[in-house]
C-alpha cells in the first residue's frame, strides 16, 4: 500500500485483491487443510505482520475476516484488508479496540493502548483458531460457570463471536 500525505489529510492506496482468488482466512482450517499448509499460511501472515511492525506500525483490529490467503503453485500469499485503523501518526488514536475473544486483556480492561504487543496477541489467537478451531480460554466450562456479563467483562464485546457461540455443538 501507498501511504499519502498532504498535511490536513492521510490515506493510503492498496493493491486491489480479487476474491476469486483470494479466501479470508476464515475459510481455512485444520479440516480443510494439512498442517503443513496451515504451517505456511500461518508463516506468511506473521511475515505480513512482522513488516508492519517493523516500520513501528500496528494494526488495531486483526481477525480472520481481514486476512486474505491465495495458494497458487504451492505459494502462499497473504494480503490485509481494513487497514483503516493502522496509525500513521504519532497522536493518532484508532477508534476501535478489536474484536470480541482477539482483543489483548489489557485492552478489554482499559489498562493499555493497542500496539505491537497487542497485535501479538491478536495473531497468537487468529493462529490458535486456525489450528485447534476453537476460541482458547473458552470452552464448555466457561460457558456453564460465566454468566453473560461476566463472559462479555472476559472476553470483551461482539455480535459476531456471540452468535459463533451459540451455533457451536456442545
Amino acid at each position: 500500500a501507498d501511504y499519502i500525505d498532504s498535511g490536513d489529510y492521510h490515506g493510503y492506496v492498496m493493491d486491489y485483491v480479487d476474491k476469486k482468488n483470494f479466501h479470508n482466512l476464515a475459510y481455512y482450517d485444520s479440516n480443510t487443510c494439512d498442517i503443513k499448509l496451515l504451517t505456511e499460511i500461518s508463516i506468511s501472515i506473521a511475515e505480513t505482520f512482522n513488516n508492519l511492525h517493523k516500520k513501528k506500525m500496528y494494526f488495531c483490529d486483526i481477525n480472520r475476516e481481514d486476512i486474505f490467503v491465495n495458494i497458487d503453485g504451492g505459494h502462499v500469499d497473504v494480503k490485509i484488508l481494513d487497514c483503516d485503523n493502522i496509525p500513521v501518526t504519532d497522536n493518532y488514536s484508532p477508534m476501535i479496540r478489536g474484536k470480541r475473544g482477539l482483543e489483548a486483556p489489557e485492552l478489554i480492561t482499559k489498562k493499555a493502548s493497542q500496539s505491537i504487543w497487542t497485535d501479538l496477541y491478536s495473531l497468537a489467537v487468529v493462529f490458535f483458531r486456525l489450528f485447534v478451531r476453537l476460541w482458547p480460554l473458552e470452552g464448555k466450562m466457561t460457558e456453564n460457570i460465566l454468566s453473560a456479563e461476566d463472559n462479555e467483562r472476559f472476553f470483551g464485546r461482539s455480535e459476531e463471536h456471540t452468535s459463533e457461540l451459540q451455533s457451536r455443538p456442545h
